[in-house]
């Protein structure tokens, strides 16, 4: 069902509680109908058998390692396409490390790759891959395709304001990141303000397939530090509580919005779409899903 037909037929709270409700329930809408045969292909598509094992490589998130509860370490990820019998790997990262460092390592794993690969990124890690294609645009062709899941492809405002902080702001924030074993240092490189590395809009290059997967959320399928980032962000739009929605995508590209989900892909069924997702990319020529693309 579609956000706004969702919200119209929800029983209890008043039709539209805040203008980010209404405006985040319009956007998934559009992006289904902007992608419809591309998301009617994945709901119709059977998961991920053994017959359609691959490599999959998975660029995991910002603290991926230091809070591992969150899913930014690719758990499911890994779960699912093991299970169906792809190669699977992590991209040995710090969790804590910049994006040119992190861009730097995925160059070095896919210049040295055999075989074309599907990259599946977690949040920082778009940005990761973001830099490293425009770095070396020949790497696209080592890859299959490209799962781009909540990706930090412009940054997140919210980061701008750990970094604008003064004294003695400043020094909470810098004190906070050397508890989770960071520092500052990774802050510029996911600065969305205008001129920053990651403010320029990003193209995929030529010929090769993005998948965006982005989460959706209103305010009532949120709570805790969550809801407090995403009434932070709302003020400029749509967003899953860390980045606003539109930022997160690899543009052109196929996309499927998950309605009702966060940043960390905390909705039911996200098991189901990754296997489905998968399952897709390994049996329907590339050729066919890149003629979809927008």
């Amino acid at each position: 069902m579609s956000g706004v037909r969702w919200l119209l037929a929800r029983k209890g709270p008043p039709l539209f509680e805040s203008d980010i409700d209404l405006a985040t329930a319009a956007l998934h809408e559009e992006l289904r109908a902007r992608n419809a045969d591309f998301v009617a292909l994945v709901e119709s598509a059977a998961p991920a058998s053994r017959a359609g094992a691959g490599r999959v490589i998975v660029v995991p998130a910002a603290f991926h390692r230091q809070f591992p509860r969150f899913g930014g370490d690719g758990r499911v990820v890994r779960e699912v396409a093991g299970s169906a019998g792809f190669e699977v790997e992590t991209l040995p990262l710090t969790g804590t490390g910049t994006v040119d460092e992190n861009a730097r390592v995925l160059s070095e794993r896919l210049d040295g790759s055999r075989d074309r690969v599907i990259l599946v990124s977690l949040s920082m890690g778009g940005a990761d891959v973001r830099v490293a294609l425009e770095r070396t645009p020949a790497l696209a062709d080592r890859v299959h395709a490209w799962i781009n899941v909540s990706g930090l492809l412009h940054g997140s405002p919210l980061l701008d304001d750990l970094l604008d902080a003064r004294f003695p702001s400043s020094l909470l924030v810098s004190g906070a990141l050397r508890a989770m074993g960071g520092s500052r240092r990774m802050l510029p490189g996911l600065s969305a303000k205008p001129g920053a590395p990651l403010s320029a809009r990003f193209r995929t290059p030529p010929g090769l397939l993005a998948v965006n997967v982005v989460g959706l959320p209103l305010r009532e399928h949120l709570t805790g530090n969550a809801a407090a980032r995403h009434a932070r962000l709302a003020p400029l739009g749509p967003n899953d509580g860390s980045t606003l929605v539109p930022d997160a995508l690899a543009l052109p590209g196929l996309t499927y919005p998950v309605w009702g989900a966060d940043h960390y892909m905390r909705a039911p069924g996200v098991d189901l779409l990754l296997a489905r997702l998968l399952g897709l990319l390994a049996r329907v020529p590339e050729t066919d899903l890149l003629g979809m693309a927008a």
